[in-house]
């Protein structure tokens, strides 16, 4: 069998190192049942996921995490899932605002100083109704709030389960998608503020 590389022209026979530390994904087109460690598809497609030299051949290779990298993923993983599970067990406060009290913290000041609500007014109430499945009232509550409930309920467990394996899972960690999710729940916020203050 051959493997394709990346490089036009270029093949590496079996037990043949790449040059590159990690191979294109290459699909294998055989005639027949195939018991390679990915499994046939459909149509006799299989996915070569043999290693050779530490590199896997015909799938994406992704680097292992130290272990600090690790305790730290696990660390906030886990912080942002009790998080989820603090505001899951608060009653919504039926003004929108005000949830967060019930843990013992006082009043927003915002509000106590400028009469207006801040930016993240009603993100508690919003994160309670979220973790109830209403996403309606949590988005009359913080449509920031909403958002932010959204991405970081992905981030907690996708941290977590990506700690503990070693490595991200079940994909790779693309920062420019990490920022453009942060900067979209940033945006939604200052929007809905500037709209509730006017």
């Amino acid at each position: 069998m051959t493997v394709e590389t990346d490089r036009p022209g270029e093949a590496s026979e079996p037990g043949q190192l790449s040059e590159d530390p990690v191979i294109d994904a290459t699909l294998v087109l055989t005639s027949e049942k195939s018991s390679l460690a990915g499994g046939v598809g459909a149509g006799g497609v299989c996915w070569d996921r043999s290693a050779v030299g530490g590199a896997r051949l015909n799938g994406p290779t992704w680097a292992r995490f130290s272990r600090l990298e690790r305790i730290l993923l696990i660390l906030v993983g886990v912080g942002i899932i009790a998080l989820l599970l603090v505001a899951r067990s608060l009653t919504p406060s039926p003004s929108g605002i005000g949830t967060h009290q019930s843990l013992g913290f006082p009043p927003c000041g915002f509000i106590t100083i400028f009469g207006v609500p801040c930016p993240s007014c009603g993100m508690t109430t919003s994160w309670a109704w979220l973790t109830r499945g209403n996403l309606i009232q949590s988005w009359r509550a913080n449509p920031g709030g909403l958002a932010l409930g959204l991405f970081v309920g992905t981030m907690g467990p996708w941290m977590l389960v990506s700690g503990l394996r070693g490595r991200w899972w079940p994909w790779d960690c693309q920062p420019i998608y990490v920022l453009a999710a942060g900067l979209s729940v940033l945006v939604i916020a200052i929007v809905q503020w500037v709209i509730r203050i006017m």
